[in-house]
């Protein structure tokens, strides 16, 4: 197997990863995730102006990614980025910039 091989099934195997973040909504909260230490539910609807119903519903596509934690403190849930989700991407898009300069010239 050469390794434009190994860096196509790594990527074959994270496309939820880009399903994921394709979406609007999910890539303004899971900004808005990433750029809090933590932040709750309603911190989120709050400054989003979405339902709850609705950040549940795509926190739970960007968790099933692993790009998002939940920890649930009594009623509440808290969210916080997964960033090893987004460097393991970078590392597998690297690998396709390098793997594709390495190939000969047609």
């Amino acid at each position: 197997m050469s390794a434009f091989d190994d860096v196509r099934d790594g990527l074959a195997n994270r496309t939820d990863v880009f399903k994921a973040l394709s979406d609007p909504v999910r890539m303004d909260l899971f900004l808005r995730i990433a750029t809090a230490d933590e932040i709750s539910c309603t911190e989120i609807v709050a400054d989003a102006d979405v339902s709850a119903s609705t950040v549940s519903y795509h926190v739970k596509i960007l968790k099933t990614a692993g790009l998002v934690a939940v920890r649930k403190q009594g009623r509440n849930y808290h969210y916080t980025a997964r960033p090893a989700a987004l460097i393991e991407l970078a590392d597998l898009l690297t690998g396709i910039a390098t793997a594709g300069r390495s190939a000969p010239a047609a």
